[in-house]
């Protein structure tokens, strides 16, 4: 199977949800693979998992995890949580 939503969102979007249920402006802004990785272990993060993240993120700008398969839908029996339903339970 591969999983997904029944709409790819990207990060603009994402974004521009957020700022929607915070209140606040929220503004995506994109980060080369070598600075994101530098920022995430001067945060802390182990470089192995700060590495994932940067690779996971090019894979997503390049729209390689955009395929909308309706899947996981049928998998689950009903419609996946929308963006905005899933960022309101976890931020509201």
């Amino acid at each position: 199977y591969e999983l997904s939503g029944d709409y790819a969102w990207d990060f603009n979007e994402l974004a521009a949800a957020a700022s929607e249920i915070i209140g606040r402006p929220v503004v995506y802004e994109p980060v080369d693979g070598p600075t994101l990785i530098e920022r995430m272990t001067a945060a802390g993060a182990e470089r192995p998992g700060a590495e994932f993240a940067a690779a996971l993120d090019a894979n997503i700008a390049a729209g390689l995890l955009s395929e909308v398969t309706g899947e996981l839908s049928a998998l689950i029996g009903r419609p996946t949580t929308p963006l905005k339903e899933g960022l309101k339970a976890a931020l509201g």
